[in-house]
């Protein structure tokens, strides 16, 4: 038997036996090197091997800790509050209950944040910082500076950032070329060349603002190709909606399409397309809801793709829990069509 071996067999006698209870600390480990006489190499592999299984915990700065069988950590799941504005609430609500299934599944616990930048998660939560196994911010209004200050990050907490611009230790990030690329492919695959097209668009502040890049993304593509309008992101609700109104009005009877690349623009055209007879065109619209009773029939949807987000998260979690080295740390989430045959 090899001499990490023999430290293995010994340290799960000792638990086993009420030698070394849950939640004791162990000796530094230059003392137990002493102890099993063996070099502080030989130590640490067992001591990994012991972590690996479950029966020590190491916490850096604090030391080594037998672990209580059934003591589990968390997985933080951070959203935006149930009553911000913030319209991608119910995917981010979809997303965040199959995580907690798959977490509770592989025996953590669960909690969901919703997001307040002012206060202090470890102040308000009271979870201390080494009960976490990983921190999943699934938000597009904040960003991971915003969110979490110095609180996780010092901590050396894993964190994933999911739909948002701004970047942490392992990225999903919506591919801003995925949305364009298909909605080119269904105007030119159904001759509909003749499209306005009408896009959330911000051109100050471009470094803070969470949506600019995106949007400018979206805006050079089209606008290359197709009659475009920008819909200021400064602008009030009202004043977004008569951009949007005065442009259909204005363009009804030179397009054959109409495409919205926020769900947003599409409700606040709803009214005129209805009252003008304007579901007589084509229309291309990116949604959050695609459900959404609310939502007329005759129209093509695209949404990022939820269930590949999930797994996307799934993935990086499960290699973040197995301790795992992860070398591609961003992920690109595409957009499914919805209804693409009404545009035949």
């Amino acid at each position: 038997m090899s001499k990490k071996d023999e430290i293995i067999k010994i340290f799960k006698e000792r638990i086993n036996n009420n030698t070394w209870k849950p939640g004791d600390k162990l000796p530094a480990e230059v003392d137990l090197a002493k102890t099993f006489d063996v070099s502080r190499s030989t130590l640490r592999l067992a001591l990994s091997e012991l972590e690996h299984n479950g029966l020590i915990e190491r916490i850096l700065g604090s030391g080594t800790f037998i672990k209580d069988a059934n003591y589990k950590k968390y997985i933080i799941i951070a959203v935006p509050d149930i009553f911000s504005e913030n319209n991608f609430y119910w995917s981010y609500n979809y997303i965040a209950q199959k995580l907690k299934t798959y977490a509770r599944d592989k025996g953590f616990k669960t909690f969901v944040y919703f997001i307040n930048k002012e206060i202090s998660f470890f102040n308000t939560v009271k979870i201390p910082p080494y009960d976490i196994e990983g921190w999943v911010n699934i938000n597009l209004d904040f960003t991971v500076q915003d969110l979490l200050t110095s609180d996780v990050s010092t901590k050396k907490i894993p964190i994933i950032n999911a739909l948002s611009l701004d970047t942490a230790q392992y990225n999903v990030t919506i591919d801003i070329y995925d949305m364009a690329k298909k909605i080119d492919y269904l105007l030119k695959k159904y001759n509909l060349e003749k499209a306005l097209v009408f896009n959330s668009f911000d051109d100050e502040n471009i470094e803070i603002h969470r949506l600019t890049f995106y949007n400018y993304g979206l805006d050079y593509y089209f606008s290359q190709k197709y009659k475009t309008v920008k819909v200021k992101g400064k602008y009030s609700t009202e004043e977004r909606k008569q951009v949007i109104i005065e442009n259909l009005l204005k363009y009804k009877d030179q397009v054959d399409t109409f495409v919205f690349t926020d769900d947003t623009m599409f409700k606040s055209a709803l009214s005129v397309l209805y009252d003008h007879n304007l579901f007589s065109k084509k229309i291309i619209t990116h949604t959050n809801y695609p459900n959404d009773i609310s939502y007329p029939q005759n129209i093509c949807m695209l949404q990022f793709n939820l269930d590949v987000l999930a797994e996307n998260i799934i993935g990086l979690l499960q290699k973040i829990i197995n301790k795992e080295y992860i070398d591609v740390a961003n992920i690109y989430l595409p957009v499914k069509i919805i209804n693409e045959e009404i545009l035949k």
